[in-house]
């Protein structure tokens, strides 16, 4: 009632397996849900990879309302899973990551501190400028939009604000520069595979640059997870 008042009428939340696991979920009916990637994580409340992800797996299998949208990337190794609950629940499908995909990234450039992208979208080419770091987050983006575009936002209005969006706190995020014109960039990555996402992303952006890494791992959750941050950065 609240947010009718205020008409707001499109709301995203991130669905964590905690949330999703304890219940606390149960009473919100999801339109569009979004698949990025599952890692190593959680592993002290969920113990095994099997129950995290089949907590993960509450939203597709109970909370998405039938025949809702569904964007997930095709290369995950998740994909025949969320294939298989999709097509039991007839979801619309909105993929990406193979020649076949409804969502395609045909170009990046590289223009100064931006990038344009040049994106396929059902077959239809569009354009946009950011100045996110790293192609991770361009595909996040993607996803974002084309989950705007099906909450009934039109797609040209939805372009035309990509500029405005900044990084996340700690996410990708420039905090400055060192006496000898080195760029710092902050990253919360807290599992093996974020750490090696950010490093590989970084090198793609800035090739010519050499990487001094400082990581901690504080805390007493998760020991072993320590130890794959440490393997991934060797």
């Amino acid at each position: 009632e609240r947010l009718k008042k205020q008409k707001i009428d499109n709301v995203i939340l991130e669905a964590s397996s905690h949330g999703l696991k304890q219940c606390r979920l149960n009473n919100i009916k999801f339109n569009t849900a979004l698949f990025t990637n599952l890692s190593r994580d959680h592993l002290d409340y969920h113990r095994t990879y099997k129950d995290y992800l089949k907590s993960k797996l509450i939203l597709f299998n109970k909370l998405l309302i039938n025949q809702g949208n569904i964007i997930y990337d095709k290369k995950i190794s998740q994909a025949k899973e969320i294939e298989k609950i999709s097509n039991k629940r007839k979801f619309k499908t909105f993929n990406f990551g193979t020649d076949n995909s409804l969502i395609k990234i045909i170009n990046i450039q590289k223009i100064n501190d931006l990038k344009q992208v040049d994106v396929s979208i059902n077959k239809k080419k569009f354009s946009f400028k950011t100045s996110l770091i790293g192609n991770i987050q361009i595909k996040n983006l993607i996803f974002a939009i084309v989950a705007a575009k099906l909450s009934k936002l039109e797609l040209k209005d939805i372009l035309q604000k990509i500029h405005k969006i900044k990084p996340i706190s700690g996410r990708f995020e420039k905090i400055g520069k060192i006496f000898n014109r080195s760029k710092v960039i902050l990253d919360y990555a807290h599992t093996p595979e974020a750490l090696k996402t950010v490093i590989l992303n970084i090198k793609e952006d800035f090739p010519l640059s050499k990487i001094s890494l400082v990581f901690g791992c504080g805390g007493d959750r998760d020991k072993k997870k320590k130890i794959y941050h440490g393997q991934h950065c060797k």
